[in-house]
């Protein structure tokens, strides 16, 4: 089960997401980018060459349904169903320029807007067969070597795989508005366990 701690900063709510002693964070920066920034020490960051695996299933409740609602707005959207011909051609020619496509074998593969899409870090996102969400950070290449991060990036404008960066924002807003409105019951039910 996935342990969420909701902790107030300059810019908001930080989420803090623990399982199996692994953390990562949802954050909005001091650019107001959205962060999904995987918590871990340096010497940890540098040794470890395996992506840090996070799964979220039914009986995180809340978390669950968020993570499951992103997954399923990203992987099923068809914009050109609301879209005149000119509209289509625009859409098209912009997912050309992609580098890499987002939804490939219903994985969504999500290459941090931080850094040039062959060298930036990844994040995949699934659904298993037994109707978990996993999340998956593949930890970035830099060409010097100094800058190694498993965080993501999703940039307000300018992102790579933009209308969907939205999407990731209303996951944050979701899990704050449930905060906000249920938390108390929330962690009433998990006491009685």
């Amino acid at each position: 089960m996935m342990n969420i701690e909701f902790l107030n900063n300059e810019f908001g709510k930080r989420l803090k997401l623990t399982q199996n002693g692994n953390t990562f964070n949802i954050l909005f920066g001091s650019n107001l980018d959205l962060y999904f920034q995987p918590d871990m020490d340096r010497m940890k960051l540098i040794t470890n060459r395996e992506p840090l695996e996070f799964v979220i299933s039914e009986e995180d409740g809340f978390l669950y349904d968020a993570f499951l609602n992103l997954y399923e707005k990203i992987t099923k959207y068809s914009p050109y169903d609301e879209m005149d011909t000119y509209e289509k051609e625009y859409q098209e020619k912009r997912d050309s320029y992609r580098p890499f496509p987002l939804v490939h074998d219903k994985v969504i593969s999500w290459h941090s807007d931080e850094e040039d899409a062959d060298t930036s870090s990844i994040l995949n996102i699934s659904k298993t067969d037994n109707n978990q969400i996993k999340l998956e950070f593949i930890k970035n290449k830099p060409e010097n070597g100094f800058y190694l991060t498993y965080a993501i990036r999703f940039r307000n404008s300018g992102s790579t795989y933009h209308p969907f960066n939205f999407r990731f924002m209303e996951l944050y807003n979701s899990l704050c508005n449930y905060y906000e409105n249920y938390q108390p019951n929330h962690k009433e039910k998990q006491l009685q366990k």
